[in-house]
């Protein structure tokens, strides 16, 4: 049984991530509008089956339009965010 769940949707463009879509713990989830130069979406999530309990982390490629230049791109922009370097994320792909 899954105790919470909450996602944030990131875009990396040609010229950095942007934020997406998300879903907070406690709260509906919030559609944001996807850019047009979108070269991969990544979902990075986080769920909890006890109370207090660390949770695992996981992310899954949503969109892949070009994998040869997403390549590139995570090298320069490995993160959207410091937050998630500082945790290690299984790939679901």
């Amino acid at each position: 049984m899954i105790f919470t769940k909450e996602w944030w949707d990131f875009h990396l463009t040609p010229s950095g991530w942007v934020q997406g879509s998300y879903q907070p713990e406690m709260g509906d989830e919030q559609k944001l509008e996807v850019p047009g130069n979108v070269i991969l979406t990544r979902r990075f999530s986080e769920q909890t089956t006890e109370p207090l309990s660390p949770g695992k982390r996981t992310y899954v490629d949503l969109v892949v339009k070009d994998e040869a230049l997403a390549g590139e791109l995570l090298h320069l922009y490995p993160y959207p965010w410091k937050y998630y370097a500082s945790f290690e994320y299984a790939n679901e792909n």
